[in-house]
């Protein structure tokens, strides 16, 4: 059975065609369909690094391509895609063109955002691509977010930020530390600014009750998000690990987990009275992580909003988004998630591998 290939490759200078190419319709069409990745006009190119990394490039090159890039105009030319996980942060395709004479020692890299710029890299710069073996899922666990993403959105936000803006500014909060945060960051801004642990328990216990009783408002009217249970379930079948991470409140997690049906699949659930900070900060995904014992790179975050953006990329996981959610996450420039799903069910084209 194939393994993963892992190769180290050094950033070299690119014939400014790539831009090009991906920008071209079929091309862009083609990358969302096959890899579910919105990709930035241009790709990294990488030499592999020494003789070990050479033949590790020519084993990938010897497998079947997880997809190809063919076009509508025959003048093209065509090219063969494999997936890659890149620097154990993002995730991609490198582009082999079936053209006579393309370098057999460059190694093009596209993903959803400027590499160059999200990696800081140089010229000369070293940087680990992983191709995950044939026939095995890529990702070995999958973090759900809750709603919007596996149920979908109802939380009452305006009445919500404006009811836990007052509380704050009743415990002597000044209101501008709080004005133009979100309902996970006024929490957080409000902590901030405490200056004494007791001030910081009766912030505590001042929103717990407002964001619980939010949380039970909404979990009235949540319902499955099309396509839901079958994705945990052909993911389970899979052999992925499965986990949730939500700023929703535990009572109102375990509530619609058991109502719909979904707690059977999750090896794993931290919500916002599990985790120190909610998301975006990452802490509640390396708790999930750590109870799936399955580290960063090897993982893959899902979610609706720039709340699950942000806390992938402060915990190093790969992240996806689904769209019709909280957030609009297209065009994001350097801060675009790896891919970008249509639907639910497209995970699965994601994470598993061709049938």
């Amino acid at each position: 059975m194939d393994a993963d290939v892992r190769l180290t490759g050094t950033v070299r200078a690119g014939c400014r065609e790539a831009a090009g190419f991906v920008r071209l319709d079929w091309v862009t069409g083609q990358l969302r369909a096959g890899a579910r990745i919105d990709p930035f006009p241009g790709t990294l190119n990488l030499h592999p690094a020494g003789p070990a990394d050479r033949a590790a490039w020519a084993a990938v090159r010897a497998r079947t391509p997880d997809f190809r890039l063919v076009p509508p105009d025959p003048a093209f030319c065509s090219a063969d895609a494999y997936r890659v996980r890149i620097g154990g942060v993002f995730a991609g395709v490198v582009v082999v063109p079936r053209v006579a004479g393309h370098p057999e020692d460059v190694v093009e890299v596209v993903a959803g955002m400027g590499l160059r710029g999200a990696l800081d890299l140089a010229q000369g710069d070293a940087l680990e691509l992983l191709f995950p073996a044939p026939g095995n899922p890529r990702h070995r666990a999958v973090l759900f977010d809750l709603e919007g993403t596996l149920v979908d959105f109802q939380w009452d936000l305006e009445r919500a930020e404006a009811d836990l803006r007052r509380a704050v500014t009743a415990l002597g909060i000044p209101p501008d530390r709080v004005a133009a945060q979100n309902y996970a960051g006024i929490r957080q801004r409000a902590l901030e600014a405490a200056g004494s642990g007791a001030l910081r328990q009766r912030i505590e216990a001042a929103l717990r009750p407002i964001y619980d009783r939010y949380d039970l408002d909404a979990e009235q009217r949540w319902s499955l998000r099309p396509g839901a249970r079958d994705t945990l379930a052909g993911l389970s079948r899979a052999g992925c690990r499965l986990a949730l991470v939500t700023n929703i409140g535990r009572a109102g997690t375990d509530r619609v987990l058991g109502r719909l049906g979904l707690d059977q699949h999750l090896a794993a659930v931290v919500t916002r009275d599990d985790a120190p900070h909610l998301k975006p900060a990452g802490h509640g995904l390396e708790m999930a992580l750590d109870r799936l014992g399955c580290p960063a790179d090897e993982a893959l975050m899902v979610g609706d909003s720039l709340a699950d953006l942000g806390a992938a990329r402060a915990a190093g996981v790969p992240v996806a988004v689904v769209s019709g959610g909280e957030s609009v996450l297209r065009g994001l420039g350097p801060h675009r998630p790896d891919f970008v799903l249509d639907t639910l069910p497209d995970l699965l084209t994601v994470v598993l591998p061709p049938a």
